[in-house]
């Protein structure tokens, strides 16, 4: 039985949450599906509709509380809290039907597919064949040849079989073998794409997963002519890269990416690239090879101009930091500069002055400009978690630095208290973080230095897994030994 509360917020209904996602475009056109007596035949719906249009995208004006709809339509049929709940019930369901019309209307093979699934007779059906052949021509005019390609080539060889199957002839079926050739294609692409993705959550998430088949498809497509088809070879190297760790896995994915990435949708250029990047990080974090800085930054400028760092439109801002950083260690000091400024535009409204501020504090620390630095940082809003974690690690850095004492131990004693009232700190980086004050503040105490002690403190520094900065504190104490 549908529940009602008419004092409950509208804006919070699943109905607009929904309606929010539609662009203007789709918005207009929800309207005219919902004017086609063949999807819709309601009046009441198109009225809602209609109500709710001077108020999108952002669906959050009073007018749409429930309490203020069902006056608007008290005095109708409508006018009970069972009626109007079925109401917006019957709008929710029509605008999911609309999102899955025009997810089809966008993929004219699927479209095509679907309607010779639809057709009755199939076998010596003139209209089938010449429909069928149509199909076929169009998945081959498309430049992808992602997962979604060999799985409609599939699906029309299928359908190929079907037209040509005679169970009462026994001899050799071409259309048999084709279609078991196009499934081993559709499924080994598949299966690559899952093992590279469970490769990496193996590798970073330490988890478990039962990758089965495996080892069928590695030695199947290892040395084979598959791999003269660059989409295989793109996924097979990246999974190797993951797998193996090995630099001439890495290098062969790399070039194919550049040269053929064009065959493949944006998410999965995003996905491959990503796996290229992830081993640049594990080389640089790993076996410190900080040769990979320019290479993990060759690979970001590369996606940077083909727009392919964006998310909803913006830098996302741990990217931009990641590409500051590695433009500071590799010493392209104008470029980081430029790129600051240039790329601070590109991050959305809520993260552009925080982040490029940091940035820019970060970019003055490098080169020992402490005051500059510090006068940066200080217009820093710690509402980020992670954000707060390393501004306030940089804050540190530069007071030490500075033989700002006072000011040292103020910082320390805010973070250790952020450290233990703040509940959104991921473990790991509380007891890194934790580390790093307590091993801070023990050496701001060893004033003046002495030697001894510096020696013991060095001895028993944790590692680098469980101590942020650790490579700036052995720099610190060295240089007092």
């Amino acid at each position: 039985m549908l529940q009602f509360n008419i004092f409950e917020p509208m804006q919070q209904s699943k109905l607009l949450g929904l309606l929010r996602q539609f662009s203007t475009r789709q918005w207009r056109r929800f309207g005219d599906f919902l004017a086609s007596p063949y999807f819709n035949q309601r009046e009441d719906v198109q009225q809602l509709y209609q109500y709710l249009s001077p108020h999108h995208p952002a669906l959050e004006h009073p007018a749409l509380e429930k309490s203020i709809l069902f006056q608007r339509w008290k005095g109708s049929e409508l006018g009970n809290e069972k009626a109007l709940a079925y109401l917006m019930s019957r709008l929710q369901t029509l605008a999911e039907e609309f999102m899955s019309f025009e997810y089809l209307s966008a993929d004219p093979v699927q479209k095509a597919i679907f309607a010779l699934q639809a057709l009755p007779e199939k076998v010596n059906n003139r209209y089938f064949n010449q429909q069928l052949e149509k199909a076929k021509q169009l998945l081959e005019q498309s430049e992808l040849r992602d997962a979604n390609y060999y799985r409609q080539a599939f699906e029309l060889a299928q359908l190929e079989h079907l037209a040509a199957a005679d169970p009462f002839r026994h001899q050799y079926s071409p259309s048999l073998q084709a279609l078991s050739q196009r499934l081993d294609r559709f499924f080994i692409l598949h299966k690559l794409r899952l093992l590279c993705d469970m490769a990496n959550q193996k590798k970073y998430l330490n988890v478990q997963y039962e990758a089965l088949f495996e080892k069928v498809v590695a030695s199947e497509l290892e040395g084979s002519e598959w791999l003269e088809e660059p989409v295989f070879a793109m996924y097979y190297y990246a999974w190797r890269t993951t797998v193996e760790d090995r630099e001439e896995d890495f290098q062969r994915c790399l070039a194919l990416l550049n040269q053929h990435a064009a065959v493949l949708t944006v998410p999965e250029q995003k996905a491959l690239y990503n796996n290229a990047l992830n081993f640049c990080t594990r080389r640089i974090n790993r076996d410190n090879d900080l040769s990979y800085y320019e290479v993990y930054l060759d690979i970001n400028e590369h996606l940077l101009t083909r727009a392919l760092l964006l998310e909803d439109g913006y830098l996302p801002p741990w990217r931009f930091m990641n590409m500051v950083n590695a433009g500071i260690k590799t010493g392209r000091w104008e470029w980081t500069q430029t790129f600051i400024v240039q790329g601070s535009q590109k991050l959305s409204p809520e993260h552009t002055e925080n982040f490029s501020h940091y940035a820019l504090a970060l970019w003055h620390y490098a080169q020992k400009q402490l005051t500059e630095a510090q006068r940066q940082l200080v217009t820093v809003e710690f509402n980020d978690v992670l954000l707060s974690l390393t501004a306030r690690s940089l804050q540190i850095k530069i007071y030490y630095e500075a033989e700002e004492t006072e000011l040292l131990f103020s910082a320390l004693e805010a973070a250790r208290i952020y450290l233990l009232r703040s509940t959104k700190i991921e473990p790991r980086l509380r007891l890194q973080m934790q580390n790093f004050v307590d091993q801070t503040r023990r050496l701001a105490r060893l004033y003046p230095p002495d030697p001894e002690k510096l020696g013991q403190m060095l001895k028993k520094l944790p590692g680098p897994a469980e101590l942020m900065h650790r490579d700036w504190l052995l720099e610190q104490i060295r240089k007092h030994l």
